[in-house]
């Protein structure tokens, strides 16, 4: 459901969601701008969905408040187009730089032979997200 992050109806989604036993989170496009004014809001989430690549792709308003953002919000990250939509091969380094900021990726699969070589680069990460305020 698209809303506004104004929207009076968010909290109590929230709410509703952990009454039945799951995590809610909230997935943005907009991540530089939206995560700190939900932040603000102080919205009952555990998540947040981004758009979180080396190259900035997607990542609005842009590369810097993105990872600002990320970098300061004590929420945890499901980092999404961490491939930035096929512009990116994936490699160890690009994991590397998606765990810094993030605590989990979300990547498209269209094969076995790219599920191998994703999974396999993703594996091989040693990086680990910096706790921000709260265990992880």
């Amino acid at each position: 459901m698209f809303c506004d992050a104004l929207d009076e109806r968010i909290g109590r989604w929230a709410r509703k969601i952990r009454e039945m036993g799951a995590s809610p989170a909230a997935a943005t496009h907009i991540p530089g701008e939206t995560i700190p004014e939900i932040d603000d809001i102080g919205y009952d989430f555990d998540f947040y969905l981004a758009p979180l690549n080396p190259v900035g792709y997607a990542m609005l308003p842009d590369f810097e408040s993105t990872l600002r953002a990320l970098e300061n919000t004590e929420k945890g990250i499901i980092a999404i187009k961490p491939l930035a939509a096929g512009k990116l091969t994936p490699k160890k380094e690009v994991f590397d730089f998606i765990f810094m900021y993030a605590d989990a990726v979300s990547v498209g699969i269209t094969s076995e032979e790219e599920m191998k070589e994703t999974y396999s680069a993703a594996s091989r990460s040693t990086v680990r997200r910096r706790s921000v305020g709260r265990e992880r």
